[in-house]
């Protein structure tokens, strides 16, 4: 009995909704997606492409998942640490994913040379990416960055421009929702109290609607 291939092209184009997903932090859809895919993982037509963004991909689902949703997953926040995303992809397009994820992780974990050293090469990809919410998404995690670095003056320049895109967009409220946030306390960071309080009663009511 002949066994039906899944083509590369949709698996590709279930990754790359699978990573759309994770960015706007709808986790039950995410964790959808990724069982769909892992039940077709077996039948794909062979693609090196495919099987390493898919192992990037699901590097930034577990992070997600041990970040914000530990009690949905059984992956926890001290897994974070443990996590490791060691050999670079063979595909340079995927080169950028893959230093942005070091970079965010890095971050997370509080190894802040490490996060700066990947972040740094990640920028210099981003030119290849065409896609502008990938572009607000990379501005926000480096916002985050410079808050933990203590630069509050670039926090407020790269939140502010990740904001403005996600602004514009449905189902990213999350994302503005953490803009809006990491401006707060880049403006506490600041001694702007009034304006660090406006960020944040905006990010309570955006999460009170969301």
């Amino acid at each position: 009995m002949s066994v039906h291939v899944i083509k590369k092209e949709e698996i590709n184009l279930l990754l790359y909704e699978w990573y759309r997903e994770i960015r706007s932090q709808n986790f039950s859809k995410a964790k959808e997606l990724k069982q769909s895919i892992d039940t077709k993982v077996n039948s794909m037509e062979e693609d090196r492409k495919n099987t390493e963004f898919y192992s990037l991909v699901d590097f930034r689902f577990k992070m997600l998942s041990a970040e914000f949703y530990p009690h949905q997953s059984d992956i926890s926040k001290n897994d974070l640490r443990k996590m490791k995303l060691d050999e670079a992809p063979s595909d340079e397009s995927l080169l950028y994913y893959y230093h942005f994820f070091k970079a965010s992780h890095a971050t997370v974990n509080g190894d802040f040379k490490v996060a700066e050293k990947h972040y740094g090469i990640a920028e210099s990809f981003l030119g290849n990416i065409q896609d502008p919410i990938e572009k607000a998404e990379f501005n926000f995690k480096l916002s985050s960055y410079y808050y933990h670095v203590c630069q509050p003056i670039l926090v407020i320049q790269y939140a502010t421009r990740a904001r403005n895109t996600f602004e514009g967009l449905y189902g990213y409220s999350r994302k503005v929702a953490a803009c809006d946030n990491v401006l707060g306390l880049a403006c506490v960071k600041l001694n702007e109290f009034e304006q660090a309080e406006v960020y944040f009663m905006s990010s309570l009511d955006i999460l009170k609607k969301d």
